[in-house]
């Protein structure tokens, strides 16, 4: 391509506003320019006159680059260029997201099964947090699985453990939902949980005695008579709210 149709073409582009389209442009300029060339070729015609003849029906740059700004409006082409780019980093966000979803679910069910859960190990691991030796401790074991679906989560209560000191372990697992913003991409601790026996009386879990194992939540309940028969247990707050009954002579499992 010679110097003249080089500097034919920088005229043209110089009309043209929105710059992200000079590419694109000036790739179709020069093949146009190189079906002429090949079109006169043939002619005995020096370098000066086929550039005269190329230019002459090309035309005036200065229109042409008119021209083609007036199809290539700046605010149009910027608003399309900032929209694909909105919906790559979206598709890209929402993949990410989802891929941690599946991910993250299956792992937790995985490794959360009832099947590899050694109850005697979750206890003693109890134990070890409280510097107290729970290696033989009496215990009675609640074997329940409640599904409650939340909104952006779902939440599996797979056990309660009631020991002989009259205090209790309820052990859980929350597996995420998709969620397009990723608001709920923590696993939840369910710390306002409240727990009532048969007898009415309210119990509270014990901040300083909450822990993870095997991807299971495992919250400590103060005070928890041994011999509870009936466990209500409720959840409430401002967007999400349940409440369940758990009846030990329907789920307790000999240890």
């Amino acid at each position: 391509m010679s110097s003249v149709s080089n500097s034919y073409i920088k005229q043209v582009l110089k009309q043209v506003k929105f710059i992200v389209d000079h590419r694109s442009i000036k790739r179709e300029l020069n093949s146009h320019i190189q079906d002429l060339i090949d079109e006169h070729q043939w002619q005995d015609l020096s370098e000066d006159e086929l550039n005269l003849k190329i230019l002459e029906e090309m035309g005036n740059p200065i229109d042409l680059g008119q021209s083609l700004n007036q199809v290539h409006k700046p605010i149009l082409g910027y608003i399309w260029v900032v929209s694909r780019s909105m919906f790559i980093i979206i598709l890209c966000f929402t993949l990410n997201n989802l891929y941690q979803t599946i991910v993250g679910t299956s792992l937790i069910k995985k490794s959360s099964s009832d099947v590899n859960l050694d109850v005697r190990q979750v206890v003693k691991a109890v134990g070890e947090l409280k510097k107290t030796d729970y290696s033989n401790k009496q215990f009675k074991d609640w074997d329940i699985h409640v599904v409650k679906e939340l909104a952006y989560s779902k939440i599996i209560f797979e056990r309660i453990i009631l020991l002989d000191d009259n205090n209790m372990l309820l052990l859980y697992r929350s597996e995420r939902k998709f969620d397009l913003f990723n608001r709920y991409n923590n696993l939840f601790m369910y710390n306002s949980l409240k727990l009532k026996t048969e007898t009415g009386i309210q119990y509270v879990q014990d901040m300083n005695v909450q822990m993870w194992m095997n991807d299971l939540m495992i919250s400590y309940f103060v005070d928890v008579p041994y011999d509870s028969k009936e466990l209500t247990f409720n959840f409430n707050q401002v967007s999400e709210s349940f409440n369940f009954i758990v009846k030990g002579s329907e789920n307790e499992q000999e240890n």
